[in-house]
C-alpha cells in the first residue's frame, strides 16, 4: 500500500487523477442524496449527476495509472541516459526562514518592532 502511495503520489498526472477522481466522487454523491431525498432539479441535474460526473470520475481513474506508467517510462529512458529520473516530490520545497522577518526589521530600523 505505502509502494502505490508513492507512485502515486510522486507524479503530477495520477496526483491529479487522484484529485478529480475524489472531488467526482463527493459530488456524485451529494447530488445523488439530494435526488434521494425527493428533490426534482428538473433534466440537467440527472445529466450532470449521472453522466457528466461519473465521466470526470472514470476520467480521474484513468489518469491514476496512465501518470504512473508515465513516470516508470520516464524514469527507465532517464536510467539508459545514465541521467537522475526526475521526481515531484513536496520535500523538496524551500521552507521560508521564520527568523527574516525579526532579523530584516532590526537590521533595517535598528531596534525590534
Amino acid at each position: 500500500m505505502k509502494n502505490l502511495f508513492a507512485k502515486v503520489s510522486r507524479n503530477p498526472i495520477s496526483l491529479a487523477g487522484v484529485v478529480i477522481t475524489t472531488i467526482s466522487a463527493i459530488i456524485f454523491l451529494t447530488l445523488f442524496a439530494i435526488e434521494l431525498v425527493g428533490f426534482s432539479g428538473g433534466p440537467y441535474m440527472g445529466i450532470m449527476a449521472f453522466l457528466i460526473v461519473p465521466a470526470f470520475f472514470v476520467g480521474g481513474l484513468v489518469l491514476i495509472p496512465f501518470g504512473i506508467w508515465r513516470a516508470r517510462r520516464k524514469a527507465k529512458l532517464a536510467a539508459e541516459k545514465g541521467e537522475e529520473p526526475e521526481s515531484f516530490d513536496f520535500t523538496n520545497q524551500l521552507a521560508p526562514d521564520p527568523m527574516w522577518h525579526s532579523t530584516h526589521f532590526t537590521r533595517a530600523c535598528g531596534e525590534r518592532w
